[in-house]
């Protein structure tokens, strides 16, 4: 059994966890939260277009900001062996009230030696503030804002002359407009623009999934994801690799939904799953593999248990996205959960006189779809990886492109982080 077969497990234990009720609707309306979920859709071979800036994607080969403006050398080179890094997951991520493109990028070394080690797991924030693709996306956002004015004047007129052509004197609500139940005024209109809970595609926070139906739009941050973008550019395809793969696949985003109640049942994991062995040690107890001990230990763990149970209503998420929320934790006892607990996530060294918050992380459904890549012999270590970024979204310094990158804050939480001593 090789390391990457302890998530693929934990993962098989957390889909197994809850049950339903079922009491329960199916027609019930789901609750939501704020955190917007990432999921696999097309691979990179089966589909009809290139990833571009506004798409959001796992593996494959990084899309810059600008072709001539890439980040420096070191930056996407891993701090142990030197090699450069693979693309984990690249993140069209604009800011709301903003009209610049913004990317989240998350590498990660291929190198089995460099497995649970610093520096091996690395996230940049690029930003293009091109003034012409600003002005683009500016005109962009008033050509919509127009036209819901424009549907909703019509919207208006027609009401009025509904409602003036069906005039009578027995009218019980009066001749007086200011008598209508429903009103002239736009803010009492039910069915004004405002209210509509339906957006185009090009609401996804991440960029849009290929021939994907009309979603529910449930935050500002998925329509500014739209309004911030300027019109979409197929950038021309590399004629080589700059960097190791992982498998690619677009993604596409919805707004994490609780269908159901699960009902928490009392974990019972067969030998199968664990891998108890026979022999009895001499104090009396059983031994376990390294691999049994560690999903043991983690069974232990109330956040663990948390992070199965949030998990096990959408299981197939491979990206959590929460700005400036709180982070899902696999386990309470590594020091990354200690840092994120006790506020010590570092500033900025390129802007001390920030701070950092949650932005967004990766989730282990990743590995199964990465494992697919046949050169990764050993599994993959990661459980969670999570990404802080600055609160100012600042840059330093914008190159002749108006492109510019900065290394932010990540926190890998591995698999051994679940064995305790």
């Amino acid at each position: 059994m090789y390391s990457g077969e302890v998530e693929r497990d934990i993962f098989n234990i957390v889909t197994k966890m809850s049950g339903y009720s079922s009491d329960e609707e199916e027609s019930e309306i789901p609750k939501t939260s704020s955190v917007y979920l990432g999921y696999v859709d097309v691979d990179f071979e089966s589909a009809e277009e290139e990833p571009t800036i506004e798409d959001s994607f796992i593996g494959g080969q990084p899309v810059w900001l600008h072709p001539e403006s890439k980040p420096a050398a070191d930056l996407i080179t891993c701090k142990n062996c030197n090699k450069p890094l693979a693309l984990v997951l690249q993140a069209f991520s604009p800011l709301d009230g903003t009209s610049y493109d913004r990317v989240i990028y998350v590498f990660s070394c291929k190198d089995d030696l460099c497995k649970r080690k610093p520096g091996s797991v690395r996230v940049i924030r690029g930003v293009s503030k091109d003034p012409k693709r600003i002005e683009e996306a500016e005109q962009q956002q008033q050509a919509e804002l127009k036209d819901q004015l424009d549907a909703k004047l019509k919207l208006d007129n027609a009401r009025d002359f509904l409602f003036d052509n069906n005039k009578q004197e027995s009218n019980p609500f009066g001749a007086s407009s200011d008598s209508n139940p429903f009103g002239g005024a736009s803010d009492s209109n039910p069915f004004g623009s405002n209210s509509s809970g339906f957006n185009s595609l090009s609401d996804n926070p991440f960029g849009k999934k290929p021939e994907e139906p009309k979603k529910e739009n449930f935050s500002s941050f998925a329509s500014v994801a739209a309004k911030a973008a300027p019109p979409k550019v197929t950038p021309k395809k590399s004629t080589f690799k700059e960097l190791p793969e992982y498998p690619g696949y677009f993604l596409y985003v919805d707004q994490e939904k609780f269908h159901k109640k699960p009902v928490v049942k009392d974990i019972k994991v067969d030998d199968s799953v664990l891998d108890f062995e026979a022999e009895t040690s001499p104090s009396g107890g059983s031994n376990l593999s390294p691999e049994s001990q560690a999903i043991s230990n983690s069974l232990q763990d109330s956040v663990f248990q948390h992070f199965s149970e949030i998990v096990s209503y959408n299981p197939l998420q491979v990206l959590r996205y929460d700005l400036g929320g709180i982070p899902l934790l696999f386990s309470s006892s590594d020091e990354v959960a200690k840092k994120i607990s006790k506020d010590l996530i570092p500033k900025p060294g390129y802007n001390l006189s920030s701070s950092r918050k949650f932005e967004l992380q990766i989730m282990p459904k990743i590995i199964m779809d990465f494992e697919q890549d046949v050169s990764i012999t050993s599994g993959i270590d990661w459980a969670t990886i999570i990404v802080y970024t600055d609160v100012e979204d600042y840059i330093p310094e914008l190159d002749e492109n108006h492109v510019g990158y900065v290394e932010e804050w990540v926190g890998v939480q591995w698999e051994e982080s679940l064995k305790r001593k």
